[in-house]
């Protein structure tokens, strides 16, 4: 009968050896919960390794036919549970569809974490803005200032600006000053 491929012989033997199949599943379902598996994912596995069995199945070999299926669901189980140990496994568990409602206000997470920011195009209008106010910042301002302006964006402080420009650090104080009232002023005509 196992040699046939009728599906009602398939479903018979099934049927016979369905509670063999729980009750192995049942065996490994306390270190197979500990990776993320449920009863479901080793039924599953369990009726592939059952199938696996019924197809691969030899009568000149002197197994028996339970014995042949039970040592073919356990590998089965244990490749799964072996499986879900691997790093990779454990990170697809831990991962949170984008698609899935985990809002209250029933938003999909990708609405929940999206960032506007992340427009391309508005990127670019943003940098395109920075550079046009840099441009008239840099009109407005003297030499010197243009000179402390320039350290100031490279993120050097008041005592190293005034060591490069041979100025005093109180010179170097006033010339700050200068420049952020004339940058404000700018930014309010904006």
């Amino acid at each position: 009968m196992v040699s046939e491929s009728n599906e009602e012989v398939r479903d018979s033997l099934y049927e016979k050896y369905e509670p063999l199949i729980k009750f192995i599943v049942k065996k490994y379902m306390t270190s197979a919960n500990k990776y993320g598996l449920d009863y479901n994912d080793l039924i599953q596995e369990a009726n592939v390794g059952f199938t696996d069995a019924l197809n691969s199945y030899d009568e000149q070999k002197e197994a028996s036919l339970k014995t042949f299926i039970s040592l073919c669901i356990k590998r089965k189980l244990i490749n799964a549970i072996r499986k879900a140990q691997t790093t990779k496994n454990k990170m697809q568990q831990a991962s949170l569809s984008l698609d899935y409602d985990y809002d209250k206000n029933g938003l999909p997470l990708i609405d929940v974490i999206k960032d506007e920011t992340a427009d391309p195009l508005l990127k670019f209008s943003e940098q395109e803005n920075e550079k046009v106010l840099l441009q008239k910042i840099k009109k407005e301002l003297s030499k010197n200032e243009q000179k402390v302006f320039s350290y100031l964006l490279k993120g050097l402080n008041y005592k190293e600006i005034a060591l490069l420009l041979d100025k005093t650090e109180k010179q170097i104080d006033n010339t700050i000053q200068r420049i952020r009232n004339k940058v404000r002023l700018l930014i309010k005509e904006e």
